[in-house]
């Protein structure tokens, strides 16, 4: 099982590419599933360099789970901009619990989704 940072990094690096993020194993990543634990999470300059790399990206379409990593609301400002990018679709459900976001965030990405009526997020 890769790590947390090994996931990212390698799905980051096929999004930048405009491709479908590929397990080891060949498959296709239907779902970025970035779930922070004890000992390994996510940070705020993370989300900004996934949102950079969503928004060069016009083939991944699944979910996004950021989960139980303690981000900011600085991370849902960087998000929000893949979001309210015209004719993004990448993102079809978005797990944000367990972060440290106020009532911010919820701005941030209800106007994002303002912004991108058309976006098809869950």
């Amino acid at each position: 099982m890769a790590s947390l940072a090994g996931k990212f990094e390698r799905d980051v690096l096929y999004l930048k590419q405009n491709l479908i993020p590929l397990k080891n194993s060949g498959k296709e990543v239907v779902n970025l599933e970035y779930s922070g634990e004890q000992h390994e999470k996510l940070n705020d300059d993370d989300i900004a360099r996934l949102s950079e790399a969503l928004q060069a990206n016009s083939t991944f379409t699944g979910a996004l789970d950021l989960s139980g990593n303690d981000l900011s609301d600085l991370a849902a400002l960087h998000l929000s901009k893949a979001l309210a990018q015209k004719g993004a679709h990448h993102i079809t459900k978005l797990n944000l619990s367990q972060n440290k976001f106020t009532t911010k965030t919820g701005e941030y990405i209800g106007q994002a989704l303002l912004d991108n009526p058309d976006y098809p997020v869950y």
